[in-house]
């Protein structure tokens, strides 16, 4: 990637490995960190975007090029988040699973029950057939 797309001076305009010219980009003439981080609240909520990757590319490129730093906390925060939400998803298929597991033998039991009932009533049937005390 570095080499075909980062190195291509002429596909992508305007080019440039000067930090003076990449400040000047609209992505990051707009970036108003006190906007995203400037409160606890603001953080929070921009976390929850960062988690749901919603404006990660706003919030990470102007970020990433001032405090370089914080990439490894940016991608700690979304394995840890993408890890346990998917955990909750899963906890969640497997006690649905198990709740209907236990709803089908529950019901098994009843249907093996009533056929024991059935059985013992034919046989108590056919013993007072065979029945002979006059």
């Amino acid at each position: 990637c570095v080499t075909v797309i980062g190195k291509e001076v002429n596909a992508y305009l305007p080019y440039s490995r000067e930090e003076t010219d990449m400040d000047s980009l609209e992505v990051m003439a707009n970036f108003n960190n006190y906007m995203y981080f400037g409160t606890i609240g603001r953080s929070m909520y921009t976390l929850f975007c960062v988690a749901t990757l919603a404006e990660f590319t706003e919030i990470g490129r102007p970020v990433l090029q001032k405090q370089p730093g914080m990439l490894l906390f940016f991608f700690t925060f979304a394995i840890f988040t993408t890890f346990g939400v998917m955990n909750v998803i899963i906890g969640v298929i497997v006690e649905s699973t198990m709740s209907a597991a236990k709803d089908l033998d529950a019901k098994l039991e009843k249907l093996e029950m009533r056929m024991k009932l059935e059985r013992l009533q034919e046989l108590r049937d056919l013993v007072f057939e065979m029945d002979t005390d006059d």
